[in-house]
């Protein structure tokens, strides 16, 4: 109810042992909730169920927690999403998505399915997966803009070095930025982008170009590539991953997106009746 106060409080940081309920609160999943759907779904066949199997052992193969267990829960919540919106099915990257969640929620597998449906359906993230990818190309779009506006210098030297943004903004979006950071990164980023928008998305991938701006303008095509795919490395304890994630929201936050740039990319709108929730909740830690 009050975007603005509940920004604050995320910038602040989500304590970890709330985060999987200010996340279920900010998409509004348990108002969609509906008793026996998602056994319904998984009763049912896709024809994705091949191509799911395939990218499910790529899912965090280097995290000890993501076990045989995790594994069959993101099948599973994979296989339900396909069912129930086989337009969009699967696609590479999601797996990371249901993954991330399946973690914060300590495999709280149906309750999974639902903050990704409503991701999915009533914030607009399918348009990232979906045939065409249209949000995907909206926001890439959106980004050149803003790049250029915002870190000029760089933007020019990318451009005489050959680098498209293609090069590693795909891999940024269509995972959220799971397979760029630390894990405990990235969960300070999400508690932004599901608190206080999808467009968020987008100042953070310029945050993260001006933050490192002075070391990819002495970098040629391949330094610079190889940095931007390799951005976790570094990064020291989990306490510096998390204060890595702060100070990018914390930039991301101070970025302004012109209109003309903002207007007619896809929100992510907290629930109005569970916005109070989430604000009491970080307020109380």
């Amino acid at each position: 109810k009050n975007p603005a106060r509940c920004r604050r409080l995320v910038l602040r940081g989500v304590p970890e042992d709330l985060r999987w309920e200010v996340w279920q609160a900010a998409v509004g999943s348990k108002k969609r909730y509906r008793p026996s759907q998602y056994r319904e779904l998984l009763a049912q066949e896709t024809t994705w169920s091949r191509l799911i199997e395939l990218d499910a052992p790529r899912t965090f193969p280097d995290v000890a927690a993501f076990n045989s267990c995790y594994l069959e829960s993101l099948r599973r919540v994979l296989r339900a999403y396909a069912v129930f919106n086989p337009t969009v099915g699967y696609c590479q990257g999601m797996n990371f998505v249901v993954g991330l969640l399946l973690l914060v929620s300590k495999r709280a597998e149906e309750e999974v399915f639902w903050v990704l449906l409503s991701l999915m359906e009533g914030c607009g993230l399918n348009g990232l997966y979906a045939e065409g990818f249209p949000v995907l190309r909206t926001y890439m779009l959106a980004f050149g803009r803003l790049f250029d506006n915002s870190v000029p210098a760089l933007a020019r030297h990318f451009e005489q070095e050959g680098v498209q943004p293609t090069d590693f903004l795909h891999q940024w979006y269509l995972t959220l930025f799971v397979t760029s950071f630390p894990l405990p990164t990235v969960c300070v980023l999400w508690d932004g982008i599901l608190s206080c928008g999808l467009p968020l998305i987008l100042s953070i991938a310029v945050s993260i170009l001006r933050s490192t701006k002075h070391r990819l303008l002495c970098g040629s095509f391949e330094d610079i590539l190889s940095f931007l795919r390799t951005l976790s490395k570094g990064v020291g304890s989990d306490a510096d991953a998390v204060q890595l994630g702060r100070l990018l929201l914390r930039k991301s936050d101070t970025l302004e997106i012109p209109f003309k740039v903002r207007h007619g990319l896809p929100r992510i709108s907290s629930s109005d009746n569970e916005d109070q929730y989430v604000d009491e909740d970080i307020e109380a830690s």
